[in-house]
């Protein structure tokens, strides 16, 4: 698991979950994440936010070529609707991205037809990374 206040990941089999809480991620962070995006066995990015990161435009370059050249399908779970919106107009593109509000974890967790112990490491794992973000937050 990497621990940092405002960004979270950890594989779980062939998925990276990723939980963002609110603030700027510094670039040696970033470049962690998308490192981890491009070397881990994955081909899901599974991304939670908890509240509202800022990212610059290289950083989202980066993660996007990564995303692009790995085939990745990209999960974003957000009550924010404008970004909602945006990752809409971006799947129209052509890109292999969805949003769903984040209350609809389980609902798109069935859509994947995970195994029952994928599924439970995946809420597990979700839900410990939150909880480190709220307790750093503090």
């Amino acid at each position: 698991m990497t621990d940092h206040s405002v960004l979270n990941w950890e594989r779980v089999d062939n998925m990276l979950v990723v939980v963002n809480g609110t603030g700027s991620v510094p670039d040696s962070l970033w470049e962690q994440l998308v490192r981890d995006m491009d070397e881990l066995p994955i081909d899901t990015y599974l991304g939670i936010s908890m509240g509202t990161i800022r990212v610059t435009s290289v950083q989202r370059q980066l993660a996007a070529d990564v995303a692009k050249k790995r085939g990745l399908s990209t999960i974003i779970l957000t009550n924010d609707r404008l970004v909602r919106g945006l990752v809409t107009a971006v799947s129209w593109l052509g890109a292999d991205i969805k949003a769903y509000p984040s209350g609809e974890m389980e609902e798109v967790l069935s859509s994947l037809e995970l195994g029952g112990a994928t599924r439970a490491a995946i809420l597990e794992a979700s839900s410990r990374l939150g909880q480190t973000l709220t307790k750093q937050a503090v």
